[in-house]
């Protein structure tokens, strides 16, 4: 198991310098297009801008990144009793609102079974 890991650090290492060097010579592939067409200065000036907005989006990315979450603590839990958070003033408007379902439901049946009259 170790093997492998170092097998894989080796691998990815060598991997991040062949990303690096791809890098460097497609940055000096563009410095030397944008100063054929335009200028030295203007390359160089393209490309550090470049560079400086990556890194500034990249460093954004690490601040929200490495924020941890603020922990809120639990509300705590009411006391037994006729206060508003008992469970007889809680359950009180789910039974109320039970009742009027029934009763609703119990008035369409009712609707349903009366003989329409004809016209």
């Amino acid at each position: 198991m170790a093997r492998r890991m170092a097998r894989r650090a080796a691998f990815s290492f060598v991997a991040v310098l062949f990303l690096l060097a791809g890098i460097a010579f497609l940055c000096v592939a563009a410095f030397l297009m944008l100063a054929a067409s335009h200028g030295a200065i203007f390359a160089a000036t393209v490309i550090g801008v470049v560079f400086l907005g990556v890194a500034l989006i990249l460093f954004g990315i690490a601040m929200l990144v490495g924020r941890r979450p603020v922990a809120v603590a639990p509300a705590p839990m009411p006391m037994a009793g006729a206060g508003a958070g008992s469970p007889v003033a809680i359950l009180t408007p789910v039974i109320a609102a039970l009742a009027m379902g029934i009763s609703q439901g119990m008035a369409a049946r009712r609707a349903m079974r009366r003989p329409r009259s004809q016209d």
